[in-house]
């Protein structure tokens, strides 16, 4: 009987310390008496890998593409271009559910060094995915493109 009471202590131990673990990681929400608990919010910051396409240029096909957004706003942007890498450093930030990255060619083809980079796409807090991206040179370039991301797991 001892025994028995020992086992179901431990398991009861076990349980609330998983459920407390478990329910400190989400948000808490009251509604008129009620306890909604969501599931954690992502944050857009954070390496995102994947591929790009040139609009005037289809027959390239997908070409490597990587976004690091820093906490601190700030963007690298590296891709490679039939072979050749290119890197932009720059900014980044979020106007409602849109990420906005404003950045510069610093290496790369000598012909792209200081070629300007605007990339966009929406962001799901919820479920932490990125869509709809695109990148284009603002005015007076006109190179653009569409871009798809997945968020690098730690």
């Amino acid at each position: 009987m001892k025994r028995a009471l020992l086992k179901l202590t431990a398991w009861a131990l076990i349980l609330i310390t998983g459920l407390t673990a478990v329910s400190c990681r989400k948000e808490t929400v009251y509604i008129k008496d009620r306890v909604v608990v969501l599931p954690p919010a992502h944050t857009v910051d954070g390496i995102w890998m994947g591929s790009y396409t040139v609009d005037v240029l289809p027959q390239l096909g997908q070409q490597y593409y990587s976004l690091i957004l820093k906490p601190d706003g700030t963007a690298i942007n590296e891709t490679k271009w039939t072979g050749q890498t290119h890197i932009n450093s720059g900014t980044w930030q979020m106007k409602g559910d849109t990420l906005i990255c404003n950045t510069i060619c610093i290496y790369g083809y000598e012909a792209n060094i200081g070629v300007k980079e605007v990339h966009t796409a929406i962001f799901n807090k919820r479920n932490g995915t990125l869509t709809k991206g695109e990148w284009r040179n603002p005015a007076p370039g006109t190179g653009r493109g569409d871009v798809v991301l997945t968020k690098k797991q730690d």
